[in-house]
């Protein structure tokens, strides 16, 4: 079935609801990778491999569909991958709006949030659990990143361009 407006985008795939289910339990272990997405589909395939190409485990994959006018796209890109993410479909609101919605729907104790224009090195969420396993008060964990495409500051980490600034509480 086609859908023709982005209202129509739910006839394709099953909606999840984002109400989440009563007595949910968490896994401690699992770590819940939301992916938000609205309009980057091609990039959004390239994080949503680079998710599922962790050498973490255990992992579940949840992208969810931000009112993305190209729904119909965004569904056939992610319909090899149906078996191993969780898809949520929401009106347009925003990436926040979207993280929210993945972490309601989500099941594991560690949440990571994965821009849909972004990638992950294989080791990604295998260092970042490291980390918060290695200092138990920590709850939560940051990294640099290498900027690239085409824009001007392609080749540089991140903070080399945006520091961090004071201390981090």
């Amino acid at each position: 079935m086609r859908a023709d407006k982005p209202g129509d985008a739910h006839k394709l795939m099953p909606r999840v609801e984002r109400t989440p289910a009563p007595n949910l339990r968490r896994d401690p272990n699992l770590v819940s990778v939301i992916i938000p997405v609205y309009g980057e589909i091609e990039s959004a395939r390239t994080a949503l491999t680079s998710a599922l190409d962790q050498t973490y485990r255990p992992i579940e994959v949840i992208i969810v569909n931000d009112g993305c006018p190209n729904s119909v796209e965004l569904e056939a890109t992610i319909a090899p991958f149906r078996s191993a993410i969780r898809y949520v479909i929401q009106p347009h609101g925003g990436a926040g709006a979207a993280r929210n919605s993945g972490i309601i729907q989500s099941t594991g104790g560690l949440i990571a949030f994965l821009d849909a224009d972004d990638r992950w090195r294989p080791d990604f969420l295998a260092e970042g659990v490291a980390s918060l396993n290695r200092i138990p008060r920590c709850d939560l964990v940051y990294c640099d990143a290498l900027i690239t495409g085409s824009s001007p500051r392609a080749g540089r980490r991140f903070m080399e361009t945006s520091p961090s600034k004071g201390p981090v509480s």
